[in-house]
């Protein structure tokens, strides 16, 4: 069983002699309300549009807003929006905010735009982060950290225009990278939707290690090459719980793209993926896959998977060794296209 502990709400004033600090009102700006902060410390946030690039600075607060499209933090494009990079915990808690225009950041590995997460493991709940710029992880990027991102929009995350194609960047929505050998991360009940990237519209991941999705909207997210919902590269171990994969768009995989050296298996449970589109108008070869495999070991378990017509619902291409495929009371439809294509080991079918 895994288990997931979720704050209900800031810490009761007074509770172990935490401080409670209002912005405007008794600090002008929500970086100068940080700096006087001390851990256990609440920071409420007053409606209003901030424009500010803020960073949590390794310290433990509950910054607080009235809701997204109430509290604004907007980034001017300047850098990550909102930074945490020194090591803060579960402890440190933004939510309630509409987190906008900023620009991935140029030290971290091209990435970050909403909110950039390094060697920390903050919790990021019930925001909207949309409309960010940039490379990889455009509205959330995750390098060495487990957060917990739980009932976000993150939403129209993209590269500019003249960028789509060029950047080679992973993760228009979310990016997670190098926490393989780290603590889980787990990615719940958002709604990730209408992001672009190069690879994993959605979510993009590089040696991400445990990665638990569940319950979450993907939808309508683009990817230029591949993996319109999700693409991952090197030692992650994906658990789709769930989760809806609907009308997102990729020149091949248009739903998922597994690469090589998944050496455990990446786990599919009551999932619905439908409406997945690959087009050769796209930057991929446009075969038409939703589900591509290279050397990937795939088990899958009461799953609804429907295939768009003449697309192939999964396609093998080994380099390794070979791809496995494992079906247990799972439901596909498809519409004139193939189930399955160049995957020898195929079981449960």
């Amino acid at each position: 069983m895994i288990a997931v502990t979720i704050g209900a709400g800031p810490p009761k004033a007074g509770a172990a002699a935490a401080a409670t600090i209002i912005v405007p009102t008794q600090r002008p700006t929500i970086q100068s309300a940080i700096d006087a902060a001390s851990a256990g410390d609440v920071i409420y946030v007053l409606p209003g549009t901030y424009l500010e690039n803020i960073d949590f600075k390794g310290k433990d607060v509950w910054l607080q807003g009235f809701g997204p499209g109430v509290t604004i933090i907007d980034g001017a494009r300047k850098g990550p929006v909102v930074s945490f990079t020194r090591g803060e915990s579960s402890a440190a808690v933004l939510r309630g905010f509409t987190i906008r225009n900023g620009m991935t950041s140029a030290v971290h590995n091209l990435m970050g735009g909403g909110v950039l997460i390094v060697d920390s493991s903050p919790t990021i709940m019930e925001n909207q982060i949309t409309a960010n710029h940039g490379v990889q992880g455009i509205g959330v990027g995750v390098e060495r950290g487990a957060p917990l991102i739980y009932r976000n929009e993150i939403s129209w995350n993209r590269p500019d225009t003249g960028d789509i194609g060029r950047t080679n960047g992973y993760g228009g929505g979310l990016h997670v990278g190098h926490n393989n050998g780290g603590p889980p991360l787990y990615v719940m009940l958002n709604k990730i939707v209408h992001n672009a990237a190069d690879m994993g519209g959605g979510i993009g991941t590089n040696d991400a290690g445990d990665l638990y999705l569940w319950g979450n909207n993907i939808d309508h997210n683009q990817a230029y090459y591949d993996g319109g919902a999700f693409a991952e590269i090197n030692t992650t171990r994906p658990v789709f719980f769930s989760n809806t994969m609907t009308y997102n768009t990729a020149g091949d995989g248009s739903a998922l793209w597994f690469s090589p050296v998944v050496t455990t298996p990446a786990v599919m449970v009551a999932n619905h993926v439908y409406g997945n589109w690959s087009s050769s108008l796209m930057g991929g070869n446009g075969r038409g896959v939703g589900i591509k495999l290279f050397s990937t070991t795939l088990t899958m378990s009461g799953n609804l998977f429907i295939g768009e017509p003449d697309h192939t619902m999964f396609q093998c291409e080994d380099r390794i060794y070979p791809s496995r495929l494992s079906f247990s009371e799972d439901l596909i439809l498809y519409q004139g296209g193939s189930i399955i294509e160049n995957c020898a080991h195929v079981t449960g079918r």
